[in-house]
C-alpha cells in the first residue's frame, strides 16, 4: 500500500507546486526579437496577378518592427510579468494547453503610395521554424508563412475581387 501511495503523493505535490509540470515548463524560447526582425525587416515586393477586370499589381513596401512592445505569451508565466528589455510577458489563458506564442507588431510603409498599412508577425512554439506574417493594405490583406531566413513559403491574399495568385520577395534587408 505504501509503495503505491508514495508515487501518487509525489505526483500530486509536483502538480500543486508547479501546475505546468507536464508541459515542459523547464524549456524557454530559443528565439527573440532579433531573430523575428531578421526574418521580416527590409524592403519587399508584393506582386498580385491579374484577375478579371483587375490588372496585375506590384507593391513595394518597407517592413520594420513597430514601436509598440512585442509580446511573448508563455504557459509558464506567473501572475507577475517578467522584466525584459524588449518584450512584455504576460499570463495568457489559452484554450490549448501548453501553447507558446510570440507576436511582433510591424510598421508597414508603402514606398510608392499612401495606402494605410499595418502588419503582425506571429511565431508559435519555443523554436522559430515558421512564422505567420499578416499584412493589411487598405482594402486587402496578405497572409504568408515565413521562414527565419525571410523566405516566404506560402502566401494568400484577400482582395476585393477573387483572390489573385501572389508572390512576395525581399529586395533588401534592413540594416541595424
Amino acid at each position: 500500500m505504501m509503495k503505491r501511495l508514495l508515487p501518487v503523493t509525489v505526483g500530486i505535490a509536483a502538480l500543486v507546486l508547479n501546475p505546468f509540470f507536464g508541459c515542459g515548463a523547464d524549456q524557454d524560447f530559443r528565439y527573440g526579437a532579433d531573430e523575428m526582425r531578421a526574418a521580416v525587416e527590409g524592403t519587399w515586393k508584393l506582386t498580385a496577378s491579374a484577375t478579371g477586370a483587375r490588372p496585375a499589381r506590384e507593391i513595394v513596401l518597407s517592413i520594420s518592427q513597430a514601436t509598440g512592445p512585442s509580446q511573448q505569451h508563455a504557459r509558464r508565466s506567473g501572475p507577475i510579468a517578467a522584466a525584459a528589455a524588449c518584450a512584455q510577458r504576460s499570463l495568457v489563458k489559452s484554450a490549448a494547453a501548453c501553447g507558446d506564442m510570440s507576436e511582433m507588431p510591424l510598421e508597414v510603409k508603402l514606398i510608392a503610395g499612401g495606402e494605410p498599412a499595418s502588419g503582425m508577425l506571429r511565431v508559435h512554439g519555443l523554436k522559430f521554424t515558421t512564422g505567420e506574417l499578416e499584412l493589411t493594405l487598405a482594402t486587402s490583406s496578405v497572409r504568408a508563412k515565413i521562414a527565419p531566413d525571410g523566405t516566404i513559403t506560402k502566401i494568400s491574399t484577400n482582395a476585393d475581387e477573387a483572390a489573385p495568385t501572389a508572390t512576395m520577395v525581399r529586395l533588401s534587408i534592413a540594416q541595424r
